[in-house]
């Protein structure tokens, strides 16, 4: 005989397998968007290292002209304008790993309802095996005792 619920056993635990490996890649896009934000935080601060470095070269230098002066304030207003584009890319970069966060999240909860229907089942199926054994015990038990009967008192033809 077999379990009548066989096909729920192996639908739960391909459903539990199909969520490990949904929460293995959430965790691999958190990870990319962790790494990505990283970079975007580097870019960003390396940007601004550097104008401030020409910024403080600008102030150190004298005796310029109007033009020179009017090509440092353009370049200045370049870069400002690059940082705000980079910060921007920062507040992206960190939605991103926010929302791949608010997934493995999901992921996980789904996981751990998926997991929790299959126990329920496998414990339905270790229960459905026990009550089978013990029937199976009884029968034997009692073609036990039927034989120990029949041999105390055979039968007269």
């Amino acid at each position: 005989m077999t379990y009548p619920l066989q096909a729920a056993r192996e639908l739960r635990t391909r459903a539990v397998e199909e969520a490990e490996a949904a929460l293995a890649q959430a965790v691999a896009a958190h990870a990319r968007a962790a790494q990505a934000l990283e970079r975007a935080e580097a870019a960003r601060s390396l940007h601004a290292e550097g104008t401030a470095a020409f910024a403080d070269s600008e102030k150190r230098c004298e005796a310029r002209s109007i033009a020179d002066l009017q090509r440092g304030d353009s370049f200045l207003r370049r870069r400002m304008a690059e940082a705000a584009d980079l910060t921007e890319q920062v507040a992206a970069a960190s939605a991103a790993v926010d929302a791949a966060a608010g997934a493995v999240g999901q992921a996980r909860a789904h996981l751990g309802s998926m997991k929790a229907e299959q126990e329920a089942v496998e414990r339905h199926h270790a229960k459905w095996l026990e009550a089978r054994r013990k029937t199976l015990e009884k029968r034997e038990e009692e073609e036990g005792e039927e034989v120990a009967a029949a041999r105390r008192f055979p039968r007269e033809s």
